[in-house]
């Protein structure tokens, strides 16, 4: 008997239409799905990749949706949600898709081979509603050495009517034997216009702090509604924070303390977007900052610091930003860095 789907559909943000939606941003790729879909030429594999905060978890929900659905409207490829198909799925227990994940219990965040080995079980089997299987692996970049092997034996013998969409932010991290087996569907950021407009029409914030919010996010719409501002206030404490350092201010132990209680990935992208802006003073005036509300503080950071200095330790924060998702001490890796910084200077 095939498995039931391991998560609900992903539910959008409760100032959104209840019903199915699509992100505007989204459009471009559900009208591809739809057309080939429509003209028989689905492949058996979808590559969904760009940064967190574009929905792409809930465009492959939404595309399982469709393909579950008996009646889909022919030309948008909405599921009609009356059917049995599209009430099975509503209520996550459609027998005909499978999400595979890590294990929510697991610190390491893999998907291990056991999970994936299920899959090839799964897509072998017949469809239960006379329909497609839809195989969901999220996040496809969390598959180890040997959950991914497993998975390219299912690619490389692909069934008819199972269509496996991989969602990830990180795609070279993938084996080029997996991504070769994908039609990629790459999901791009909106431009800052159409953005800003989505975003004034969810929520009521003023414009200066939605682009701010949007900058922070790198132009992810759905990243951007997370910004509050508490979160805002943290950063421009922790900016002080970071260049009163070399002044003697704080020792690296101390920041480091304070940081790893905080978002510390989120963080570290942070600090590389400070360096980034310094960055940009330091070749003339910038038409574009991703912290526009620190113009004033960064410019004078900039005049500080030589060119080199800020070139090299923007490398050292994206090798940091790497080492993140491996297990060293999140403590000891932020008092590296710090000590780093301050090493530069001498």
């Amino acid at each position: 008997m095939a498995k039931t789907a391991s998560q609900k559909p992903v539910t959008e943000p409760t100032n959104l239409p209840p019903k199915f939606y699509i992100f505007p941003w989204l459009q471009n790729a559900w009208g591809q799905i739809t057309q080939t879909r429509n003209e028989k030429r689905l492949h058996h594999a979808y590559l969904i990749s760009g940064l967190p905060g574009l929905g792409k978890l809930d465009l492959a929900y939404h595309i399982a949706h469709s393909l579950l659905c008996t009646k889909p409207d022919p030309h948008t490829g909405y599921p009609c949600g009356q059917c049995r198909g599209c009430h099975l799925f509503q209520v996550g227990n459609h027998p005909d898709i499978q999400r595979l994940g890590p294990d929510p219990e697991s610190k390491s965040g893999e998907i291990k081979v056991e999970a994936a080995r299920n899959l090839v079980d799964f897509n072998e089997l017949t469809s239960q509603s006379g329909g497609y299987k839809v195989i969901i692996i999220a996040p496809a970049d969390g598959m180890n050495r040997y959950s991914a092997n497993s998975l390219l034996k299912t690619l490389e013998e692909p069934t008819p009517f199972t269509i496996i969409l991989l969602v990830t932010t990180q795609p070279g991290r993938l084996l080029a034997t997996i991504r070769s087996r994908c039609q990629h569907l790459p999901i791009a950021v909106p431009p800052e216009p159409e953005a800003l407009a989505w975003l004034t029409a969810q929520v009521r914030v003023p414009p200066d702090q939605l682009q701010l919010a949007l900058r922070l996010a790198h132009g992810a719409p759905l990243t951007a509604l997370k910004f509050n501002h508490d979160i805002l206030q943290q950063r421009q404490t922790n900016v002080r924070m970071f260049f009163e350092f070399t002044a003697g201010k704080h020792s690296p132990s101390s920041i480091a303390t304070q940081w790893i209680q905080q978002d510390l990935a989120q963080l570290i992208d942070w600090l590389s977007t400070w360096i980034a802006d310094i960055a940009r003073f330091q070749t003339g005036s910038p038409v574009y900052l991703d912290n526009p509300d620190l113009a004033t503080y960064l410019h004078t950071q900039s005049t500080k610091y030589s060119s080199v200095t800020i070139h090299k330790f923007w490398s050292k924060v994206l090798n940091t930003r790497q080492h993140l998702q491996t297990n060293l001490n999140p403590q000891l890796l932020i008092e590296t860095l710090l000590i780093q910084w301050r090493d530069l200077q001498s």
